[in-house]
């Protein structure tokens, strides 16, 4: 596997401006720019991601736990939050829970040993609370229901304004 440190001396840079490059972080400039762009080609570099998620102690994964994969109403959620992490270069990491509490903690405990950068939690509806309680709400958002928890982040749909928005809709159009 090729290292940065093979596509700093191909480029004839720094380690450190090869990796400024990879994380489009600081000044590089457009002349480096080129030339490490031209290395990372000819030695076919791939960036590992689990050395560089060891290191920030994060990926750029978004795990998305929800109740039922079958349900149109999620499936609208996931595509529109799978469109919303690409422009973001992030991915999405789906888990069904099927509505059931035990599988919707084995999943925030796959979650939380994969590192994964965020989280968004759509609860079952049997949820337990105490299953929440020990996340770091900085970096989780929950949608349509809440944890309960102190400081929690959490999108609630208002599904009665909605329907009121496409009743107006259609009145103006008949």
């Amino acid at each position: 596997m090729v290292t940065q440190r093979e596509v700093a001396k191909k480029a004839r840079v720094s380690i450190a401006t090869v990796s400024r490059y990879i994380n489009k972080v600081g000044y590089v400039s457009p002349e480096v720019k080129s030339r490490i762009k031209k290395a990372i080609k000819e030695l076919n570099y791939i960036p590992n991601l689990v050395a560089r998620s060891l290191k920030l102690k994060s990926t750029e994964i978004i795990g998305m736990i929800f109740p039922d994969i079958e349900n149109p109403f999620f499936i609208s959620l996931i595509k529109g939050a799978e469109e919303t992490a690409r422009k973001h270069n992030y991915n999405i990491m789906l888990c069904n829970s099927e509505n059931k509490p035990e599988k919707e903690q084995k999943h925030l405990e796959m979650l939380k040993s994969r590192l994964v950068g965020g989280m968004i939690i759509i609860p079952s509806m049997s949820f337990k609370r105490a299953l929440y309680e020990s996340l770091n709400n900085e970096n989780v958002v929950f949608v349509d229901r809440s944890a309960g928890l102190e400081n929690e982040v959490c999108l609630k749909l208002d599904n009665r304004k909605g329907v009121a928005i496409a009743i107006d809709y259609l009145s103006a159009r008949l």
